[in-house]
């Protein structure tokens, strides 16, 4: 499935870009303190990995991967909306962009889903219709 492939290529880009933009932002001295923002989002590109080196293995992680984007989506929404004004990223036109690859990013967490799902329910059926020619 191509899907597996994209979603890492998107999220190691995803955060190099949000680094370059706390590189280029910052002062000197606040450099490190605003790259805590970028470490917390280097999870997401581990997760894809693993989901694309082996999907029905890490399928138990998927809904992890998903809360945890929900909840960025949500955060950059309230920000917002309570400070009115833009998150770190600067820009509501970048903050936009964010949300709607994260939202893309949810739903192919969940076509990948559904994916395992029937794959997995496929291969119980072909593992039942072996047993039973393996009894007669």
């Amino acid at each position: 499935m191509l899907l597996k492939p994209v979603l890492l290529i998107y999220e190691v880009i995803r955060i190099i870009i949000i680094a370059n933009l706390l590189i280029f932002m910052a002062a000197d001295e606040s450099f490190f303190i605003l790259m805590i923002f970028a470490v917390q989002g280097t999870v997401f590109p581990i997760m894809a990995l693993f989901l694309c080196l082996n999907t029905v293995r890490y399928r138990e992680y998927i809904p992890l991967y998903i809360a945890g984007k929900t909840v960025g989506i949500l955060a950059i929404i309230c920000w917002s909306l309570l400070t009115q004004q833009a998150t770190m990223i600067g820009g509501l036109i970048r903050e936009i962009t964010l949300i709607c690859f994260d939202m893309f990013t949810v739903s192919a967490l969940l076509v990948i889903k559904n994916d395992v799902k029937n794959l997995m329910s496929e291969s119980a059926l072909t593992d039942g219709q072996d047993n039973e020619t393996e009894e007669k």
